[in-house]
């Protein structure tokens, strides 16, 4: 059998800076309510068995919950201005 192993970092408040037109600096802020962070928990929750239907139990998940205490204040730069939270960002400071 394959196991996964899996991690869900929940950050409750996210606060970036990022270029906007013309390389003026935006800005991007947002507060997850507690209900966001019950959802998202019992989303990532559901994933191991969701794995396991769809691999006729071949396949397993392992997984951790953390929730993060700081504020994510950066995210990486991908093409055509897409952005997501790479290890860089999310690593312990």
């Amino acid at each position: 059998m394959t196991i996964w192993r899996a991690i869900l970092l929940v950050y409750e408040r996210v606060e970036i800076s990022y270029p906007g037109r013309w390389w003026l600096p935006r800005k991007f802020s947002h507060t997850l309510s507690k209900r966001e962070v019950a959802d998202a928990v019992m989303s990532f929750q559901h994933f191991p068995g969701l794995v396991a239907d769809l691999t006729g139990g071949k396949a397993t998940v392992e997984y951790k919950v953390v929730k993060v205490t700081r504020t994510l204040d950066s995210l990486t730069r991908e093409p055509r201005e897409t952005y997501w939270p790479s290890p860089n960002d999310t690593r312990r400071r």
